[in-house]
């Protein structure tokens, strides 16, 4: 901490001004060095004041305030009846929470992370920052942010839940340095989160991948009007779904609105989308696309396929150029697309399980499930697009190949 030193030493140039009579260039540094030893070590010795469980800052002037007591809310009191220069240091002493500044100057960060300290000083009736914190370094390269229907957006989400999915995602991308981490979303199992999406874009601090997890062995459910998880602009989002536990699985009820241009799943413009373990989809009507890449995108994949129930037009769409994406699954007897019944019990009805265009290239890595729809159309490859499918019958057609149009291509093979 150097803001007690910094003020000490703001002191110098006054100070400088009145060296001896008569001192010549060495004389004269050997005094600026003896008077700097003694404001540094009066500047190490400033008194320390603590602060638990009481959630107002203590006008400790000239002293360093250790916070401890977990995810603590800290009020700073007003400065309107103070003197200018009450300096004053705030330390979260603690490993594992972090704590709300209430009522701090605007440019501090309302959130002091673990292991973090902010600085402040009275002057003509307001605070004003001496210092502050950089971006939270990830602690061991990993980190959960929890997620819970009774949390508050207020919490650490480190060592207390946040309320929301977004706001989850702010707090990653504003305040976390992410270099060489993993950061997951973690929301409570056995929880529904609606209208909450999650949308990953930009470039956070370091990395710019961040995971959705369950926050243990089952599921979680997203529900939502229009999408509910975007990856754009460089943003990398990995549907890890089985990170802490086999039965880990995400339900997607998205689009319930039934727009055709609202995905429930949407990759746009360099964004990256990765997935593992179980990925369920619940279509909305007859214009539900359930994944959808719209520009270029990366080399990504998902290896545990996705099922999907209810009324789709498409569940898997490709478009607008330059994306590649592998498809498939890592177990034994697993389906890249597996139809699953709805809440009513009835299979899906699908108009066309894929439509591949604008020049987008689809691998399946394993086959689609051949039956078990109540309906199904002709899937496409159009526009330049690429299906590699590598021997898979894809169902819609009697033949298994899907329909292919403007120069759409469907191999057997990549090579």
């Amino acid at each position: 901490m150097v803001e007690p030193y910094q003020r000490k030493l703001g002191d110098l140039r006054s100070f400088i001004s009145h060296f001896p009579v008569g001192l010549d260039l060495v004389g004269r540094f050997f005094f600026v060095l003896i008077a700097l030893t003694g404001m540094l070590l009066s500047a190490q010795s400033r008194p320390i004041a603590t602060i638990g469980l009481s959630g107002t800052l203590p006008l400790a002037c000239d002293r360093t305030v250790v916070a401890f007591g977990g995810d603590l809310r800290i009020a700073l009191p007003a400065a309107t009846d103070l003197e200018d220069g009450c300096d004053i240091v705030l330390v979260n002493e603690e490993a594992e929470a972090g704590k709300l500044l209430i009522g701090f100057p605007p440019d501090i960060n309302p959130r002091l992370y673990p292991n973090q300290s902010v600085g402040i000083t009275s002057y003509k009736g307001r605070w004003i920052s001496t210092h502050k914190p950089g971006r939270y370094k990830v602690p061991d390269g990993s980190l959960r942010i929890l997620v819970d229907n009774a949390g508050d957006d207020g919490n650490d989400g480190i060592s207390r839940p946040v309320r929301h999915l977004a706001t989850a995602v702010q707090l990653i991308q504003q305040d976390l340095d992410t270099r060489q981490s993993l950061v997951t979303i973690a929301p409570t199992i056995g929880q529904t989160f609606t209208d909450d999406a999650v949308a990953i874009g930009g470039q956070p601090l370091g990395s710019n991948l961040i995971a959705l997890s369950p926050n243990g062995n089952g599921t979680i459910k997203l529900v939502h009007a229009t999408t509910c998880i975007t990856a754009g602009d460089n943003g990398e989002l990995f549907l890890w779904a089985d990170q802490f536990g086999p039965q880990g699985r995400i339900e997607l009820h998205c689009n319930r609105d039934n727009n055709p241009n609202t995905p429930q799943m949407l990759a746009h413009n360099n964004g990256v989308l990765d997935g593992s373990g179980r990925i369920v989809f619940y279509g909305a009507g007859d214009k539900d696309v359930a994944v959808s890449f719209d520009g270029p995108t990366a080399g990504s994949s998902f290896n545990g396929g996705i099922q999907v129930a209810g009324r789709f037009d498409i569940v898997w769409r490709m478009e607008q150029g330059g994306g590649r994406f592998t498809l498939g699954c890592n177990s034994d007897g697993c389906a890249s697309i597996e139809p699953i019944a709805d809440e009513s019990g009835e299979m899906p009805s699908i108009n066309r399980l894929f439509m591949i265009i604008g020049s987008e290239q689809l691998r399946l890595g394993n086959c689609p499930r051949r039956d078990g729809y109540r309906k199904l159309g002709p899937s496409i490859v159009g526009g330049n697009g690429l299906l590699v499918k590598f021997g898979c019958f894809i169902p819609g057609t009697p033949d298994g190949v899907p329909l292919m149009t403007q120069n759409g291509k469907v191999y057997d093979s990549a090579y």
